[in-house]
């Protein structure tokens, strides 16, 4: 049956709405008011929300597979005494076969509603059209209803001329809400004050009666609580979150809800029924950093597409701004423990030097250090005090940084003062432990040493050892090296700490050799190289001259050791006796 409109005059509504089965009562509401409006008898009325529901449907969960990022445009309109519906959806249609299909399909139940909205189209509708287009796909429904009274000129022209200016006036309140935000993301001063400007106007462009905004607590600590301060902001959490957070963040997808589910979202300690939500991710690139909640008491409508992608926009915009600031405690704390580490190395390699007395050269002593990417507190030096006794000492500090070369430091200072006195070497350490016990105080810092005194007046060889790695002291018979062993804590921890003294023959001893634990624990192979292994290398190159032995375990590092494992300062001393 050809099917004309005589009518110039028409009246109608579109709505654009996301692709989500929440979306469609509001819709069917929508288009039932206007088909009472016009005048359609009862059965037709409910015919066609029946093709109506169908075809939003089926252009939600077939055309846009329920994927809320799409939107589904739908449009009824009557011109004269005919009445129109166009739906469009990003899909592709019905497959061809089934388009001109008159009866309900056959699946062995009779209560299926598979093939419903086709079968109702074509025996209700006078036309239906379709086509694929750069959009999607669109059907539009022809209906006559002889008899209606056609719409006039005036009222409902004036209400579509209202809707437009509406849609109109919420696009350019947008684009101004946007700008405005661009400007703030430019000249606020805090994270804080930009989210606090951007959410009153995003308040004014989309309505809302609540909102929070949740935000990560993977988020730097200042960041966190600068966001605090922002109200309606709260930490996310799994216990404090609604559902519709928990949902979101879980799925990162949007949520949207409407009256059906006003449970779904309640404030706590307050007792209001929100009859519309939306809860977006805020996310930047791969990480989601939070989520804006949007809330409505039934003073508004649900929310539209529109205004949907508005909060989404803002959503962006703010993931976008709490990142760059996230990102920017954090390069701040890198600069500055980069400048830590500058300042300690010029600490360990000005006020620390490797120094050996003058008298002796590099083929019976020397003191090296090789410093790691993190700077820490080693500390070794060979020194006469004023009775001419050679003191070979190595301090190595537990912690990184400026804190441990500072300790180092200190120890250094206080050795030196202590050596003044020619004290024994049992004085001396328990004097210097007191010493690091008050400069360590409540800090969580403590030093390893070891000093080996060669005495010019007994003749003897005297060492101590707190905490440190073994002293390896080797015979001049070659024989089984010596081992001392620590004999008390480490300095700095307990102020009444008493170290024994081991006392050998100088002229039974060839060589010493004290190092800290940067030397043999390194990985390599996926395991640390370890004291073992550094016990066999020594004794497989004991008898080279020091700065060979020194060249040769360098080069085995290199080679075998991962840079990433390097991570403390290898210091060494070895002395070689006098040859008889």
């Amino acid at each position: 049956m050809a099917l004309s409109v005589s009518e110039s005059v028409s009246r109608g509504k579109r709505m654009i709405l996301p692709a989500t089965l929440e979306a469609i009562d509001p819709a069917r509401d929508a288009f039932e008011d206007f088909l009472n409006d016009a005048g359609i008898s009862h059965e037709d009325c409910h015919a066609w929300l029946l093709i109506f529901t169908e075809a939003i449907v089926n252009a939600i969960r077939h055309g846009s597979n329920l994927d809320p990022e799409k939107i589904v445009s739908i449009s009824w309109n009557q011109e004269g005494d005919v009445v129109t519906v166009a739906i469009q959806d990003s899909g592709n249609g019905p497959p061809a076969n089934r388009l001109n299909e008159l009866e309900l399909e056959d699946d062995g139940n009779p209560e299926s509603t598979s093939g419903r909205g086709l079968f109702l189209i074509h025996h209700f509708c006078d036309r239906l059209e379709h086509w694929n287009g750069p959009q999607g796909y669109q059907q539009v429904l022809y209906k006559r209803h002889p008899g209606i009274p056609a719409p006039t000129d005036g009222s409902d022209q004036d209400g579509i001329l209202e809707q437009a200016l509406a849609e109109i006036s919420l696009c350019y309140e947008s684009l101004a809400a946007f700008y405005r935000l661009g400007d703030a993301l430019i000249h606020s001063n805090t994270i804080a004050s930009f989210i606090e400007k951007a959410l009153k106007d995003l308040k004014h462009v989309v309505p809302a009666d609540d909102y929070i905004l949740s935000y990560s607590s993977a988020l730097q600590q200042s960041i966190r609580d600068e966001l605090n301060t922002i109200p309606g902001s709260q930490l996310s959490t799994d216990e404090n979150d609604p559902e519709c957070v928990r949902e979101a963040l879980k799925k990162e997808l949007d949520i949207i809800w409407d009256a059906e589910d006003p449970e779904r979202f309640r404030l706590e300690n307050n007792d209001t029924s929100y009859q519309s939500g939306s809860c977006i991710p805020i996310r930047a690139g791969d990480t989601t950093l939070g989520a804006l909640t949007w809330l409505r008491t039934e003073s508004y409508m649900p929310f539209n597409a529109a205004q949907i992608n508005t909060l989404r926009t803002f959503s962006d915009l703010f993931g976008i701004a709490i990142a760059n600031a996230n990102h920017a405690v954090v390069r701040s704390r890198e600069n500055q423990a980069l400048k830590e580490l500058e300042i300690a190395s010029t600490i360990q390699n000005t006020l620390l030097p490797t120094r050996v007395p003058d008298d002796y050269d590099a083929s019976r002593l020397i003191v090296r250090r090789v410093s790691a990417r993190e700077v820490s507190g080693d500390y070794a030096e060979a020194l006469y005090s004023p009775n001419g006794s050679l003191h070979l000492v190595i301090v190595d500090v537990m912690g990184k940084g400026v804190s441990a070369a500072f300790l180092a430091v200190m120890i250094r200072t206080a050795t030196r003062i202590l050596l003044e006195n020619d004290l024994s070497l049992t004085d001396l350490s328990q004097k210097l432990n007191r010493i690091v016990c008050s400069l360590v105080g409540e800090m969580t810092l403590f030093a390893t040493v070891a000093v080996a005194k060669v005495d010019a007046i007994s003749g003897r060889i005297d060492v101590i050892n707190a905490g440190h790695s073994n002293v390896l002291l080797f015979p001049r018979d070659q024989g089984e090296p010596y081992g001392v062993s620590p004999s008390g804590p480490p300095m700095g921890i307990f102020d009444d700490s008493v170290y024994p003294v081991e006392s050998f023959n100088r002229l039974d001893i060839s060589s010493i050799i004290l190092v800290t634990d940067g030397l043999f624990e390194w990985e390599t192979n996926d395991e640390i190289w370890g004291w073992d292994a550094f016990y066999d290398f020594t004794l497989e190159h004991i008898d080279d001259e020091p700065d060979v032995f020194w060249t040769r375990i360098q080069t085995h590092i290199s080679q075998y050791s991962s840079p990433q494992s390097l991570a403390d300062d290898q210091t060494c001393i070895i002395w070689k006796n006098k040859k008889n």
